[in-house]
């Protein structure tokens, strides 16, 4: 059977999967199914952006479908729930936000399930149940309109969350769901390339640690390799805020100690998507191929988020300030000038207060 064909049935089983049973699906489970042929479909199919890694535990992965993944796999009643689930949650989620902006109050309040629901009836949409706006939710995230979000303990589904103005961009499409789709069938249709293919000579550390990230010449090389291929990638340079405090006043053991952590924290939340790079000293970079800026920033901000909350310096605290940059905004830059505009936007967050991500261009004060 053909890889093409493999990988269809491998996203029409995970999405049948989530729709019925609310879970991911196992590699144990895909394994049985599927036998020999699976790894290789199934790797593409992750790195394609199709199929989002839950748990990332040598050999035993677990798998949910992504926007794309109801799309390829050719199921027309899977694909219409998807849809409908979405297109909904996206209304919702803007008619929110612009009451949130006529509130008088400065601090923007989280959103739940529940609030979608009360909200549905307000716009009259009708047949979108309760498990349809958990699959909304789900689905919705991919358009990064989210600032911040929480999950349940399986990371399946959104349990509160903050809308952003990105939601202005994503509804002044007729239909997002469709223009959101045609940006990343490329990918699905074979004329893409997995992340192993632009990145040459490098592999992924199973279990990362600080030692083993390429460094800042690697980076320029492998993003000079992207550029020259005509083919789209954002970066994130990465600095982390009050480092010195836990070398000073807890050893150097310990600040390498802190290092690994925030390491393991970044390479979580990355999966597949992405490659992360030792910038030098406490600073860290992130290619991230096919990005845009604002699925780099939605990036950045759970990077942020996962090591505030991983509390890596213990009793200090120490946080990620973030620069990031696109080359839609860069033109036809370097790899270098790509780098220098993240490095910019990494100084404005600190800047501002650390702690936060800015994107470029960055907007002088």
């Amino acid at each position: 059977m053909p890889d093409t064909d493999v990988e269809r049935e491998i996203c029409r089983f995970v999405v049948r999967r989530f729709l019925d049973q609310d879970e991911p699906t196992s590699r144990r489970i895909l394994l049985k199914e599927f036998k020999g042929a699976l790894a290789d479909p199934l790797r593409k199919l992750v790195d394609r952006g199709a199929l989002r890694t839950v748990e990332n535990i040598y050999l035993s992965e677990t798998f949910l479908p992504k926007s794309t993944a109801f799309d390829y796999c050719g199921d027309v009643e899977a694909l219409e729930i998807a849809r409908k689930s979405t297109e909904a949650v996206l209304r919702v989620v803007h008619s929110l936000f612009d009451q949130e902006l006529e509130r008088e109050s400065k601090e923007q309040r989280q959103f739940t399930p529940a609030d979608i629901a009360s909200e549905l009836g307000s716009l009259g949409i009708a047949d979108v149940d309760a498990k349809m706006i958990r699959i909304g939710l789900y689905l919705a995230e991919e358009f990064s309109i989210f600032h911040t979000l929480g999950t349940d303990e399986k990371q399946i589904f959104i349990t509160n969350f903050r809308p952003t103005e990105h939601i202005y961009d994503v509804m002044k499409d007729s239909n997002p769901w469709d223009f959101h789709i045609g940006q990343r069938r490329m990918s699905l249709d074979g004329r893409g390339r997995s992340l192993s293919t632009f990145f040459d000579g490098y592999e992924e550390p199973k279990i990362p640690g600080i030692k083993s990230l390429p460094n800042k010449e690697k980076l320029i090389a492998d993003v000079g390799n992207q550029l020259r291929r005509q083919a789209g990638i954002a970066l994130l340079v990465i600095d982390l805020d009050h480092f010195k405090t836990v070398n000073d006043t807890k050893g150097h053991q310990q600040g390498d100690a802190c290092l690994d952590r925030v390491v393991r924290v970044i390479a979580g939340v990355l999966g597949r998507k992405g490659v992360l790079y030792r910038w030098g000293g406490d600073e860290f970079a992130v290619s991230l191929p096919d990005f845009s800026t604002e699925e780099a920033q939605a990036t950045a901000e759970r990077i942020r988020v996962a090591v505030e909350q991983a509390k890596p310096g213990a009793d200090v605290v120490v946080t990620t300030s973030i620069g990031v940059s696109a080359n839609e905004r860069i033109g036809d830059g370097s790899a270098e000038k790509l780098l220098d505009a993240a490095d910019k936007a990494m100084y404005a967050s600190k800047h501002q207060g650390k702690n936060r991500v800015t994107s470029w261009p960055v907007v002088e004060q």
